[in-house]
């Protein structure tokens, strides 16, 4: 098993998203590359919400495993910013974090994961090009 790697559900505040950062597709593939791939369930266990337009079977399918606790996953898939309660340790958070213009209402998030020693990649940065002194 070279890596496990997880697939968060998005939170309770997100009403209406269904939207999921690796399809099941994607997810058969990356367990074909000897990954170990762990996906939270769509419905919400609070609210029972559905909050993914692909279905838990559909991951199954894949070789994922459906399962709340993502503490065994190095790196975790999301698509939008995380609640504090929902962050772990060490960890390696893909999402689109909504931090990197300053805004307010996401420094909680980023302090927690210093705090928490994970790394952030947010994928509205990912492949974008800078220019240094212009």
């Amino acid at each position: 098993m070279n890596n496990v790697i997880g697939i968060m559900r998005e939170g309770i505040s997100k009403r209406g998203e269904k939207r999921v950062a690796i399809t099941p597709k994607y997810a058969k593939e990356i367990v074909s590359w000897g990954h170990k791939l762990i996906v939270q369930s769509a419905r919400h266990p609070k609210t029972s919400e559905i909050k993914r337009a692909f279905h838990d079977r559909d991951y199954k399918l894949a070789g994922a495993e459906i399962a709340e606790d993502l503490s065994k996953a190095k790196v975790i898939f999301g698509l939008k910013e995380i609640h504090l309660t929902r962050l772990l340790p060490n960890k390696a958070y893909y999402t689109f974090s909504h931090t990197h213009k300053g805004q307010i209402k996401n420094r909680a998030m980023l302090k927690r994961l210093i705090e928490l020693d994970s790394t952030l990649i947010d994928y509205e940065l990912i492949g974008m090009k800078t220019k240094i002194g212009k």
